[in-house]
Order: structure tokens, then C-alpha cells, then sequence
């Protein structure tokens, strides 16, 4: 690939190799085909919903200077000092509003999520202590899925590890969680709440609209993430359960407590959607 780069750098511009030239951005991505697009929606609008880390935000200027933004089909999150983004959107979407898209590309992108990482000079520099720029490409080609999965992790500290399932299944699991402890049960009920019912909220918008102090609302969410669930519920009443980020991603198995949940709500949910990535290959 970086052969025929070279060769066509050469062909258009005579005497220049591409190591003449410096990397100025790289994008990173990772195609995970087969998941419908009702469930990339959900995934998108639960990673809106999401704490971001210090220094990442969600990209308003993108957001606020696109004429056709859809927040539904599309999740940016941006580090200004680090200079990396961090984006998942659903491809097929994309690729169908494209008016040169062929009969071929939207069959291959049909429910597809696309994850990427989108590099900018300074990030991508780090990324390789190669001399040539051709020796960097292939060092940062051969990284891609280490240096997709860090930005990941650098961007989600919460919830990553954590399925998503619906408000009647997250009642049920705390209750049993809280074993009597009804106070708390009402809080992690009622942060559930606020982050359901409003409109388009996020983790930080609840937080900071919150009577709690910062330190009571950590140790809410570590109850959440003891009991392998996110406080965010998936948005479909249809839909009772979806797996981790981790694992959709495929940055990780499952843990066995996931398991465990997806095959209970599996058998429990009269039928509904049980939805997981992979099929037959959980085990």
C-alpha cells in the first residue's frame, strides 16, 4: 500500500518520494459489520450520554457548523491539546446520503458501525519514532487497533466495561443489588431517572444539576459499575438488553457477569430483542 503511494507521488509529482513528505493526519478505523442500525442509534445516543475523561469534549464546532448533522448517527469526542478525535458513526448511513455511492458500497456498509480515531500531526507524531515518513506509516498501520483501542479507553473510564440494559431490567437488578438498602436503591433509581427522561442529557449535565456533591455522585456510579451495569438505560423499550462497549468493540471478552445477565434477560424478556454482537461467539 505505501509502495503504490510512493509510486504515485512519484508519477504526479517528479523527483518527491513520499518521504519528502511529513504526516500532517492519519485516520485510524475499525468497520464492525452486522449490527442493525436501530442498535448502532442506540449505541450512539447512550455514547452522547456518557462521562467523557478530562480534556475530552463532544465536538461542538462540528455539531454547530454541519449543516446536516444527525446526533443520532454520529458521536465525537475531541481532545484540543492531545489533537485526536475520537468518532463512531454508522457508515451505511452515511454512505446512502452520499450522492456518488455505488449499489456495491452500500451493500458492503449496510449496518456497519464505523470507529475511528482521526490523528492530527502532533498525536500521530507520537505514534511512531521511525525517521521516514513511510516507515511511520506502516509502524502506525501495523499500532492501529492498540492506538484505537488506548484513545478509546482514554475517552470512556466509565461505563466501558458495563451493558446497557432498560429501565424495568435496571430496577430489578438494583433492588437485588441494594438488598434492602432502600435509600440507596432510591438514588441510583433516581440518577437512572434524570439521565432517561430528559432531553438529550448527559452524564455531566445530570451531574452538575445535581444537589450531591461531586464525591457522593462518584460513589454512586461505582455501585453501578460493581453491579457490570450503566446507570444510562438503552432508549428502546424493545430492546432490554445490549452488551459493553468493551466487547462490542471487541477491546476485551466478556466478563462472565455480562454473560450471566444476557443469558437471564435473554430467558426472562418474553421474547423481546436480546441484542448481542457476535452470535454464537460469546463463549
Amino acid at each position: 500500500m505505501v509502495e503504490r503511494l510512493d509510486m504515485q507521488i512519484q508519477y504526479c509529482f517528479s523527483g518527491l518520494t513520499i518521504d519528502d513528505f511529513e504526516i500532517t493526519r492519519v485516520d485510524l478505523t475499525k468497520d464492525i459489520h452486522g449490527i442493525p442500525e436501530d442498535k448502532i442509534t442506540q449505541y450512539i445516543r447512550i455514547m452522547r450520554q456518557l462521562y467523557l475523561t478530562l480534556g475530552f469534549h463532544h465536538n461542538k464546532k462540528l455539531e454547530e457548523n454541519t449543516e446536516d448533522f444527525d446526533p443520532d448517527s454520529s458521536f465525537n469526542a475531541v481532545n484540543d491539546s492531545k489533537k485526536v478525535e475520537f468518532v463512531v458513526y454508522n457508515k451505511g448511513h452515511e454512505v446512502r446520503n452520499k450522492k456518488n455511492s455505488s449499489d456495491e458500497q452500500k451493500e458492503h456498509y449496510k449496518d456497519t458501525m464505523r470507529v475511528e480515531v482521526r490523528c492530527r500531526k502532533k498525536f500521530a507524531d507520537k505514534l511512531s519514532e521511525k525517521a521516514y515518513t513511510a516507515q511511520k506509516l506502516v509502524e502506525i498501520y501495523r499500532r492501529r487497533m492498540e492506538v484505537i483501542r488506548d484513545v478509546f479507553d482514554d475517552v470512556f473510564v466509565l461505563n466501558k466495561d458495563s451493558c446497557f440494559i432498560s429501565p424495568y431490567w435496571q430496577k430489578k437488578q438494583i433492588k437485588k443489588y441494594v438488598s434492602g438498602k432502600t435509600k440507596l436503591g432510591e438514588k441510583m433509581n433516581d440518577f437512572s431517572k434524570q439521565l432517561a427522561h430528559a432531553s438529550r442529557p448527559t452524564m455531566e449535565s445530570v451531574i452538575e444539576n445535581s444537589e450531591k456533591c461531586q464525591r457522593s455522585v462518584s460513589k454512586l456510579l461505582s455501585k453501578f459499575e460493581d453491579m457490570g451495569i450503566s446507570s444510562v438505560t438503552t432508549s428502546d423499550k424493545e430492546t432490554p438488553f445490549l452488551q459493553s462497549l468493551n466487547t462490542l468493540f471487541g477491546f476485551s471478552p466478556p466478563s462472565e457477569e455480562e454473560k450471566a445477565l444476557y443469558e437471564y434477560i435473554r430467558r426472562k424478556s418474553r421474547g423481546k430483542e436480546v441484542f448481542w454482537y457476535g452470535g454464537d461467539d460469546r463463549g
